[in-house]
């Protein structure tokens, strides 16, 4: 696989204050009975972020799809005096080698949908 692999910034994390003491409030995961979906929730199990396409040019048919997901609670601090934040959230990622069927897309011919 060619890298660096790019991985868009569209995910989003919420947390929820689990403790506040003079400029500095404790982060803690919601779940997704909290958020009322596992698409932004920083627990585990949750999603993080949409299916990652990513196509290897050198060889389309090993492209894959990766789906990454919370792997355990998110943990941190924020400082409200600075603006200063710190989050850990382990993320895991599932792999799926999919191919890439944009090359065969569009060829007719006798055999549609074959490669060119």
């Amino acid at each position: 696989m060619p890298l660096p692999a790019s991985i868009p910034d569209r995910g989003t994390s919420l947390t929820r204050v689990s403790r506040c003491g003079g400029n500095v409030m404790e982060l803690d995961a919601l779940d997704a009975a909290d958020t009322g979906s596992d698409l932004d929730c920083t627990d585990a199990g949750c999603l993080f972020g949409g299916p990652l396409p990513i196509v290897n040019p050198l060889a389309p048919v090993l492209s894959t799809c990766v789906v990454n997901r919370v792997a355990g609670p998110a943990h941190g601090f924020a400082r409200c005096d600075t603006g200063d934040a710190s989050l850990d959230l382990p993320l895991g990622s599932d792999i799926y080698l999919t191919g890439d069927a944009r090359e065969r897309r569009g060829a007719g011919g006798s055999n549609p949908g074959a490669r060119a």
